[in-house]
């Protein structure tokens, strides 16, 4: 799943990113990418018999990496930050440029007219959203909406006062026009109700306040804290709205390759196929799991089924670092770790990683391949040997020999458990 990932990202996402620049994309060409993306990100074809399952909501993977996601483009909020561009360049940046003189000829307003092209009827649609991202610095008011663009507080006027709004007959008037020489056009219509009268008032009072000068009137982008417009940002603001989340992002930092982050993410969240998601999802089949006779799920199986207990607790890296190991859940002991120092914390979360990814090959192969095996001292050792070729001496990970000191004789002591569990057998059978 880690190829396919980085090839979606690095092929299948980047392609039309050049025309998302310049074009806005109809619904029905990104939701056929959309449906091209997912089934190639899970391997579900059409040329395929059987459908594979989508493990994890495409909203979801599609949110950046420190908001839970899996980091994959949305094509749709990507589309509207790389037009946002263009207003950015045509109002703020570019003012000498030959093509915005050209444009200005020809259109001589952003208003989305009968006669405007195509890209010039989405960049006006997506005035009102830019505007929200923008914060106005007035100086002398001649280029600054009165109320419909944000110069006081974070809110345009027209949605901080909109009853006072719907009465005006001016609804593009400049801060200028309507604060000319210290005489206050609002331009109402007449009949305005008391409750009007009242929002006028709050308005007037904001207004004695006001002070224009000779300068220029520039702008700052809210979004960004250099105050200069960028994809990301609008990006960012667009897909995840500011909302976080402390479980999923912390996967990524970990010295481990891809495949290993991904499964560690289906884990902690519950997504991977064991045989109770399975019946969820419809499959008709006993519930049982590989290693013990107990319900297979995501906690049994990495956590409380007996074959993951020489991990746990066959060697002290967990305690000696005070993790809690009486919790029931996966996610609980990844806040834990979690609450560890930095370099105790990367290389417990790079050793949790690897070993769920041995047990998780293990738990397929006896599934697919009909593989038994009961010699726990083999994964640990699996364990180590992988954990020593991805992370490597130079991330400083290895370098903890009290650590792998302690899983080698975790192993040892469970190879030689099994060894004399078998003596046993062999002479009660004798």
């Amino acid at each position: 799943m880690g190829g396919r990932l980085v090839l979606l990202n690095s092929v299948l996402t980047a392609s039309p990113l050049y025309f998302f620049s310049i074009f806005r994309c109809p619904a029905w060409v990104l939701t056929k990418i959309d449906r091209i993306r997912r089934n190639f990100l899970w391997g579900s074809y059409q040329s395929f018999d059987k459908k594979k399952f989508c493990l994890v909501s495409w909203q979801i993977i599609t949110k950046q990496k420190e908001f839970g996601g899996w980091g994959i483009l949305n094509l749709h909020h990507m589309n509207t930050a790389l037009l946002g561009k263009w207003i950015w360049k045509y109002h703020f940046k570019e003012h000498t440029s030959i093509w915005k003189s050209i444009v200005t000829s020809r259109y001589n307003s952003f208003d989305n007219t009968s006669t405007s092209s195509p890209l010039w009827k989405t960049l006006s649609r997506l005035k009102p959203l830019f505007n929200l991202g923008c914060k106005r610095i007035v100086g002398n008011g001649d280029n600054i909406s009165f109320w419909n663009e944000v110069w006081l507080d974070n809110i345009p006027l027209s949605r901080t006062f909109p009853l006072l709004f719907n009465k005006t007959n001016k609804p593009k008037a400049t801060i200028s026009q309507v604060w000319n020489e210290g005489k206050v056009k609002l331009s109402l219509s007449r009949g305005i109700s008391n409750p009007v009268r009242s929002k006028k008032t709050v308005v007037l009072n904001i207004l004695n306040e006001l002070n224009l000068n000779s300068e220029k009137d520039s702008i700052f982008w809210n979004l960004d804290s250099r105050g200069f417009y960028s994809v990301r940002s609008l990006y960012s603001f667009l897909n995840n709205l500011g909302i976080t989340c402390n479980l999923n992002h912390t996967v990524w930092p970990i010295k481990v390759p891809l495949k290993a982050k991904l499964l560690l993410w289906l884990i902690l969240n519950n997504k991977i196929l064991t045989l109770d998601n399975l019946q969820k999802k419809g499959w008709q089949g006993p519930n049982k799991c590989v290693f013990c006779d107990n319900l297979e799920s995501v906690d049994h199986i990495f956590l409380n089924c007996p074959s993951a207990s020489n991990f746990w607790t066959g060697f002290n890296l967990f305690n000696d670092r005070g993790i809690n190991l009486n919790f029931t859940n996966m996610s609980s002991i990844w806040f834990s770790i979690n609450n560890l120092k930095s370099n105790d914390r990367a290389f417990t979360k790079a050793i949790l990683a690897t070993w769920c990814s041995v047990v998780w090959n293990e738990r397929n192969n006896m599934v697919f391949r009909d593989f038994k095996t009961n010699e726990h001292n083999h994964t640990i050792f699996r364990t180590l040997h992988l954990f020593l070729n991805w992370t490597g001496t130079s991330t400083g990970l290895a370098a903890n020999f009290r650590d792998l000191t302690a899983l080698q004789n975790a192993a040892r002591r469970s190879e030689r458990q099994d060894t004399s569990e078998g003596h046993v057998t062999d002479a009660s059978s004798d």
